[in-house]
């Protein structure tokens, strides 16, 4: 065994002595400090040959040591490695065999293309021209040829396609006019022809083989797709003149439909709503048949809607079927801007309404010179097996001669409103609004609202601003929450900072922060309003909820 280093000798696996590092012509440096090339204790064994390179015209071998990783091989002249002869001449051949056998497969692979190339020719259903060339163009399984007797030679091609007494066409050496012919009068078999071959670039052929591709619309297809924009336009709240005045929407379907489709107006959207609605209402009727025969009665719901002097009565019907699965469908939707928002008025409509959908019958006499209407037949109620309308009193008095009871969600909103409005109740939010404008306003005020929460522990936050119409008292819920958690913190901030406070700028509608200040029990009223709007409004959106008679507050005002 032979240390590795300068004046040291190696030593192969079969016992041989190489000469040591550096006392041949060539003198190998280590390859960084750490390398331990250079040291008197280290001992080298050849384990196998991995490559060879010239370095200067000079041969070179990648020696791998035994024991050590492929990070520590060097390549070695041939200085270093005497009695390695054998093992270099075995390497030498091993990459000669090695490269003969990569030629051999590289030619193999060669001849098997080339003798694959002359089996396609030779089953090719083409047919020699007369200059020995070959007809492959798939455009020739619509032409048959005709040759002149003495000379071989393609003189003229007649289009199968065409009515037999067509003349035939002259050919002239390629397939253009053919293709052009095919093109301008079958347009079908060019379609196929050139989907076939993939061919959709050239020259003028590519125009007419994209005209081609463009989808046929017909009548029952053009009404089908006029029903479906009416649909979507509908569900998604567009405006119903959509179509006929937004030019990038025709655009759209110009780019897929060339001219074969144009999108509807306005005149054919509102005729294919209400068809769409007719088709609707159908649907609704035969569910309400079925649900009768089965012995089952819906339920329906109903309430008044007003904006701008437009009023809506609308009306839902909803119920179980015998699997217990809910559904629910809007019955109708009335105009009620021109008529009384009575009783009366209410539970007519409602009746004829529940009436034309096949729930019970409802019939009446016209109006005689004193205005009295006779009612013929009015068996609806029968069919009806319950009714949840709004709390007003109209609706409540026209609801009468239905089993039922009002809205929960109104009922709750009722409750609360008549709380907040309260007196003792309403001048405390009067003071936490304005408490919640000077912090929300005032840079001073949020900096030392901030200082007392962090003293605190407290999440550094503002109150939440009461702008919640949504529900009309959701805003009163959120900012009773946050003062009755940042109470600690509120009081510091009076008891630290009353002049700053003071000298603060006011609020926008010339308030000062001191004259919001909660004093006294004002601090009992805001934990109890939390307590009672949390619970009605988990009450109003999770009506799932059972709540114990225990958790249940009673308000002591």
């Amino acid at each position: 065994m032979g240390k590795r280093g300068r004046g040291s000798k190696r030593q192969s696996a079969s016992g041989v002595t190489l000469r040591a590092q550096g006392t041949g012509p060539i003198k190998r440096t280590q390859q960084s400090p750490f390398d331990p090339a250079g040291s008197d204790e280290v001992e080298y064994v050849v384990d196998t040959i991995k490559a060879e390179r010239l370095s200067g015209c000079i041969p070179q071998w990648l020696i791998g040591w035994k024991g050590y990783s492929d990070a520590a091989d060097t390549w070695e002249p041939i200085d270093n490695l005497v009695g390695h002869e054998q093992a270099i001449k075995a390497f030498r051949e091993r990459r000669k065999e090695e490269a003969e056998e990569e030629s051999a497969s590289f030619a193999a692979k060669k001849k098997k293309r080339k003798e694959e190339a002359e089996k396609s020719k030779q089953d090719d259903d083409g047919f020699e021209d007369a200059f020995g060339g070959k007809r492959r163009s798939a455009c020739w399984k619509h032409f048959t040829i005709q040759k002149d007797p003495e000379t071989g030679k393609i003189t003229s091609v007649k289009c199968t396609l065409c009515p037999p007494e067509n003349a035939p066409m002259p050919f002239s050496g390629n397939t253009t006019n053919l293709r052009s012919h095919l093109s301008s009068c079958h347009k079908d078999a060019f379609s196929q022809i050139s989907a076939a071959s993939g061919d959709v670039n050239e020259g003028s052929s590519a125009q007419g083989t994209i005209d081609e591709l463009v989808p046929q619309v017909s009548a029952e297809k053009r009404d089908e797709l006029h029903k479906l924009i009416s649909l979507w336009l509908v569900r998604c709240r567009r405006p119903l003149t959509l179509p006929e005045h937004d030019a990038e929407f025709r655009d759209i379907f110009q780019c897929i439909f060339k001219d074969q489709y144009t999108p509807p107006t306005y005149k054919l959207v509102m005729q294919n709503v209400l068809a769409i609605s007719a088709e609707a209402k159908l649907r609704v009727v035969w569910y309400l048949k079925e649900l009768l025969n089965e012995g089952i009665l819906p339920s329906i719901g109903g309430d008044i809607w007003s904006q701008g002097g437009i009023s809506v009565f609308g009306i839902l019907v909803y119920w179980l079927d015998k699997n217990f699965v809910y559904h629910e469908r809007l019955l109708a939707a009335i105009p009620f801007s021109d008529v009384r928002h009575t009783g009366s008025e209410l539970e007519r409509a409602t009746k004829v309404a529940c009436a034309s959908f096949g729930i019970g019958e409802y019939r009446r006499d016209a109006a005689d010179d004193d205005d009295v209407v006779t009612v013929l037949e009015d068996t609806v109620s029968d069919f009806i097996h319950a009714t949840c309308s709004d709390n007003a009193s109209n609706i409540v008095n026209g609801w009468r001669c239905f089993d039922g009871h009002e809205c929960c969600d109104h009922t709750i909103a009722l409750i609360v409103k008549a709380y907040l409005d309260h007196p003792r109740v309403r001048k405390v939010f009067m003071k936490l609004r304005g408490m919640t404008m000077h912090f929300n306003h005032s840079v001073i005020g949020s900096k030392l609202l901030r200082q007392c929460q962090k003293r605190h522990d407290l999440p550094e936050s503002k109150p939440p601003q009461d702008n919640d119409t949504r529900t009309g008292w959701g805003g009163a819920c959120k900012q009773a929450t946050w003062y009755c958690e940042n109470q600690v913190a509120i009081q510091l901030y009076d008891v630290d900072n009353p002049t700053k406070a003071a000298t603060a700028v006011p609020n926008p509608d010339g308030s000062v922060y001191k004259t919001h200040q909660l004093v006294g029990d004002e601090w009992d009223v805001v934990r109890e309003s939390m307590y009672l709007l949390t619970f009605e409004f988990e009450c109003l959106y999770d009506p799932n909820i059972l709540y114990p008679a225990s958790t249940r507050y009673t308000s002591s005002i």
